[in-house]
């Protein structure tokens, strides 16, 4: 998984540098996680749908913007 992820990550990097975004970055690492049943599926399908929502609101909470 990960050297295909990794090979993604790559082939993506040279079309979008080439297109003018220099200072785009990935994400260091990936998780990866086996779904073993409908529990954990809508708990991982929450997450995805809620968590840019979470994003959006915190923001602009100081405690959260990198140095």
């Amino acid at each position: 998984m990960s050297s295909i992820v990794g090979s993604f990550k790559s082939a993506v990097s040279i079309i979008i540098h080439k297109n003018g975004y220099k200072d785009f970055q990935w994400q260091l690492r990936f998780y990866d996680r086996i779904i073993r049943n409908e529990k954990e599926l809508y708990q991982i399908r929450k997450y995805i749908e809620q968590n840019p929502l979470k994003w959006d609101i915190g923001k602009n909470n100081p405690e959260n913007l990198q140095l």
